[in-house]
């Protein structure tokens, strides 16, 4: 009997028998059709650790583990109760096809040095290589803790050293090119994006219903993001300024004044951004910053250029936090950056020796 997914007083459970296995599992997550999803993934990582021949049994030695026991276990067990996206399954998957065959118990920390400097060489980024033994290391820890694999004693894969983090911001005309030479489509996101410091996903994942209204003007809009370890729902209100609210409200009456579905459709007009693949967003940006000879500028600097205009204005840094979602006061303060206009003005208005 294959397995399957079941209620049981509004729980989820995964039962069913495979290979001469019985499965009884506790999903941990109520019935919800969100959850259901989750928990047919699970059932698919589930049934994938059984067709594998038992590879992830904890019943392997684990002096003779190998590595593609160990990802294989992390992915079926923790990435789906995560409900983490295809990044870090993808890192997994670039990982057992590199070292699958190797035993835990014999990696090295040489080993990961010369596989560094092999990907530089490559052209590949010091955070990418990072990111990718982050994965890496976090996966075989928990294989370890769990008792699918054996590592040696106090094992750290060496990672490349962290670089200055990015001050990057857009000065005002660098933003009124940018939207110059975007495409209709794109500037509504543009205005979106550096009028409320959304996130690219945050914007993505708007919906109508996350919208308010006061007076039939847009108000402000409630977004979401999932943060920690533990990938938890966090939500926050944020005001609009009158050009965003102008750009909700037309698209809103350019739709028919639906009262739900995603806010941000493509060019075409036939499917929603959230539908299609992120890489459009940072297609289209790339796009407008190289017709507006606008250099080294990612979607993400329209957050820290929301800060930084926010700052300029001396708005209170722990409202700034709150208005673009970050918890860590420090990264916040990063954004604390005096732009250019403002040093000439702080230094022609206060600088001067001779003033009686």
């Amino acid at each position: 009997m294959p397995l399957k997914v079941i209620d049981r007083d509004g729980w989820l459970h995964i039962h069913g028998s495979m290979e001469g296995r019985r499965i009884r599992k506790s999903v941990g997550l109520r019935n919800t059709k969100e959850n259901r999803k989750l928990a047919d993934k699970q059932r698919a990582g589930i049934e994938g650790e059984i067709l594998s021949g038992g590879l992830m049994s904890k019943d392997v030695h684990l002096s003779r583990a190998k590595v593609v026991d160990a990802l294989r276990a992390y992915e079926a067990h923790k990435i789906y109760n995560l409900k983490r996206q295809t990044g870090d399954r993808a890192v997994i998957k670039m990982w057992i096809a590199e070292i699958g065959d190797e035993k835990t118990v014999d990696l090295s920390p040489k080993y990961f040095l010369a596989w560094t400097s092999e990907k530089r060489a490559d052209g590949l980024k010091d955070s990418t290589i990072r990111q990718y033994l982050k994965v890496l290391q976090r996966a075989l820890n928990w294989a370890e803790d769990n008792g699918y694999c054996l590592l040696p004693d106090k094992f750290k894969i060496p990672k490349p050293p962290s670089g200055a983090p990015r001050t990057r911001f857009l000065e005002d005309w660098e933003v009124r090119d940018l939207k110059a030479c975007a495409s209709p489509w794109f500037r509504d996101v543009l205005t979106f994006l550096f009028g409320t410091g959304a996130r690219t996903i945050e914007m993505l994942r708007l919906k109508w219903e996350h919208v308010r209204w006061r007076e039939g003007e847009p108000d402000e809009v409630l977004l979401h993001n999932m943060k920690g370890r533990e990938r938890t729902e966090r939500w926050r209100s944020v005001p609009l300024p009158p050009d965003v609210a102008g750009v909700l409200k037309r698209l809103h009456e350019a739709q028919g004044k639906p009262r739900e579905g995603f806010v941000f459709w493509n060019a075409a007009g036939n499917r929603p951004l959230h539908d299609c693949e992120r890489q459009a967003v940072y297609e289209a940006w790339e796009s407008a910053a190289t017709n507006a000879c606008v250099y080294d500028c990612h979607p993400h600097d329209s957050r820290r250029t929301y800060a930084s205009k926010l700052l300029d204005e001396d708005v209170d840094i722990a409202i700034i936090a709150e208005l673009i979602g970050d918890s860590d006061m420090s990264i916040v303060a990063g954004y604390a950056r005096v732009r250019g206009s403002n040093k000439r003005s702080v230094v022609r208005s206060k600088l001067q020796y001779d003033r009686a």
